[in-house]
């Protein structure tokens, strides 16, 4: 695994404020709980209802990942959730799965730091 230091300062320049969530939880805690949730079922179940036009069960999953991001002060993440709310505001699906496009790329980028060896 990549010297944590690296790690930290890669995810500060995705703008995830990790020296924070250290503060919050200390270093182990922290770097497991970031990596359960973006390898986590919600951003699948976010997914889904979107795909199935579930547009309140989206916003109640949209508000539980948005939680999640805040607790985990994960800055860059939280910007697409206004987009997220506005595209479901319209029931626009194919805006809504762009979003979710981009914030996969966004928590794989997060995933191959926590990976690198």
């Amino acid at each position: 695994m990549a010297d944590r230091t690296v790690q930290i300062k890669k995810l500060e320049q995705l703008g995830i404020c990790v020296s924070e969530g250290i503060e919050q939880f200390g270093e182990e805690q922290y770097f497991k709980e970031l990596e359960q949730f973006v390898r986590g079922q919600e951003f699948l179940r976010l997914g889904q209802t979107v795909t199935r036009g579930q547009w309140s069960a989206a916003r109640m999953t949209m508000r539980r990942i948005g939680q999640t991001m805040e607790r985990l002060r994960m800055q860059s993440m939280k910007k697409f959730l206004p987009q997220l709310q506005n595209t479901f505001a319209r029931k626009n699906t194919a805006q809504a799965k762009n979003v979710l496009a981009l914030m996969t790329q966004r928590r794989v980028q997060i995933i191959r730091i926590l990976t690198e060896a």
